[in-house]
C-alpha cells in the first residue's frame, strides 16, 4: 500500500519487518521489493545494494539483474548531472527517464 502511494520509505520499513520473519523465496521477493523503494527514491546506491544482496541470494534472477545494470546507470547519469551542476553553479535537476525499472517479483516456492 506504501509503495502504491509512493511512501517508499514507509514501504522500506514494512518489508524489513516482513524479512525478519520471512524465509526462502519470500525473503528473495522482499530484497527484491525492497530494492525498488530505494529505486523509486532515488536512492540508487540503496537499490544496487538491495539487488546484488538478491543475486547473492538467487544469481539467475534476471529481473534483479536488469534493475541492478538500471540502477547503477541512474547512478552514473546522477553524479554526472550533480558534478556538471556544481561546475555550473546549480544543483541537478534530476535524473532523466530512461529505460524501465522491473516492478514486480513473483515469490519462488
Amino acid at each position: 500500500v506504501h509503495y502504491r502511494n509512493q511512501g517508499y520509505q514507509e514501504a522500506r520499513q514494512d518489508l524489513q519487518r516482513a524479512r525478519l520473519d520471512a524465509d526462502g523465496g519470500l525473503t528473495e521477493s522482499i530484497v527484491f521489493n525492497h530494492g525498488n523503494t530505494f529505486f523509486q527514491s532515488q536512492n540508487f546506491v540503496g537499490a544496487i545494494e538491495s539487488y546484488k544482496e538478491l543475486l547473492r541470494l538467487s544469481p539467475d534472477d534476471q529481473d534483479a539483474k536488469h534493475n541492478l545494470e538500471l540502477a547503477l546507470r541512474r547512478l552514473e547519469e546522477q553524479q554526472e548531472e550533480e558534478e556538471e551542476g556544481t561546475r555550473k553553479g546549480e544543483k541537478g535537476r534530476g535524473v532523466q527517464e530512461r529505460g524501465k525499472m522491473r516492478r514486480s517479483h513473483r515469490v519462488k516456492r
